[in-house]
């Protein structure tokens, strides 16, 4: 199962319930791509957008190491959500591709929310400097200009959760669970 949204969208806040009720194990993109660069979770990179920890080479290493990281863990029996953007198909495809060579299910679970909600929140978080993430409003709006929109053929297997709405998080959990039990 893999997380699909624009910074600040809940991608993070929103699967943590999810975790026990699915006994499944998160793997965070923040923290892997600084855990890859030396860096403690919580440090602050001092990276801009594009260079250093966030180039292009390093986002490669990073969705790399996550689908290690997936692999080991479904081979040891376990769920797992990997939290990150996947803004990008072909990084999608990576991880739909491992769930169909293994035979094993695989869902997108995409959170969306309005732009003017998403730097709202992304402001919060920068503001409260206690969570993995670094990126601020500049990222987001550099991801609203780049992303690759979800494809008809990726829909199947996407659940969508409108995070701008008023939901609280046993809700959200309970609509993903009941999306993906057969």
């Amino acid at each position: 199962m893999i997380t699909h949204g624009l910074s600040g969208s809940g991608k993070s806040t929103l699967t943590k319930p999810l975790l026990a009720k699915l006994n499944a194990i998160r793997i965070r993109s923040d923290v892997e791509r600084k855990r890859l660069f030396g860096l403690d979770a919580l440090a602050h990179s001092g990276s801009n957008i594009g260079t250093a920890i966030y180039s292009r080479d390093a986002t490669g290493q990073t969705y790399t190491q996550l689908a290690s990281l997936t692999t080991a863990i479904l081979a040891g029996g376990y769920t797992v959500v990997v939290d990150a953007t996947f803004l990008k198909r072909e990084q999608r495809e990576r991880f739909r591709s491992l769930a169909t060579q293994l035979k094993l299910p695989f869902h997108i679970i995409s959170f969306q929310a309005p732009p003017e909600l998403l730097r709202k929140w992304v402001t919060e978080r920068s503001a409260l400097g206690n969570d993995p993430s670094e990126a601020g409003v500049e990222v987001l709006d550099a991801q609203l200009h780049s992303y690759q929109p979800l494809e008809d053929d990726e829909l199947d297997a996407t659940i969508v959760i409108e995070t701008g709405k008023l939901h609280c998080a046993t809700t959200i959990s309970e609509t993903i669970i009941n999306a993906i039990e057969p």
